[in-house]
């Protein structure tokens, strides 16, 4: 700033002398706070944020996501719901498919509705990437999913990993239960006969 310009109170100056130091009006927009979000009470820090007319999920570490738009006017979006959770139930599931060396992540979110009952929706969560400089500041991507082939992925995760399990801890003539067992009504730990 010139130093003729150094002492003067531009709020009461002319505009030839604004004009003159470089000094221009700023129009700033006051941040209209309106809660257009609202908290999911599973998985933790999700939140369906509205902009304009479309609702998002954004869940930590992943990019926001799109949710269908047949959700539109089923949530609502209030001063007084916006610190109350929407009791949401999760189910997730990971396991690598067969003759695959990268494993698959599915998650369904069983999310109540504002006027009644509830709506499902499917995502696959994108891997990581494999380099470390990639690693840094990562966000994942969720990819939709029909939540039939959820099912029906949980399903063959479900019979993939009893096949496994099954290979991997041989029985024993110890007569021991075996640590799925454990826990079980009946059967503790050192009953072995």
């Amino acid at each position: 700033m010139p130093e003729i310009c150094q002492d003067i109170d531009f709020n009461q100056a002319g505009a030839d002398i604004k004009k003159e130091c470089g000094v221009q009006t700023r129009n700033y927009r006051a941040y209209k706070n309106i809660p257009e979000h609202r908290n999911l009470l599973l998985p933790k820090g999700a939140k369906i944020v509205r902009k304009g007319k479309e609702m998002e999920l954004r869940l930590q570490n992943t990019l926001p996501i799109n949710l269908p738009s047949d959700l539109e006017g089923k949530i609502l979006f209030d001063e007084k719901l916006r610190r109350t959770f929407l009791k949401s139930k999760m189910d997730y599931c990971e396991f690598f498919p067969e003759n695959s060396t990268e494993r698959l992540r599915i998650i369904k979110l069983d999310i109540p509705l504002d006027i009644g009952g509830e709506k499902s929706v499917c995502y696959t969560v994108e891997s990581r990437p494999t380099t470390a400089q990639r690693k840094a500041g990562y966000a994942g991507r969720l990819e939709p999913l029909e939540c039939t082939d959820f099912l029906r992925l949980k399903a063959v995760s479900q019979n993939g990993e009893g096949a496994k399990s099954d290979t991997m801890n041989p029985s024993t003539d110890s007569g021991e239960p075996s640590s799925k067992e454990v826990g079980k009504p009946g059967v503790e730990k050192g009953s072995g006969q």
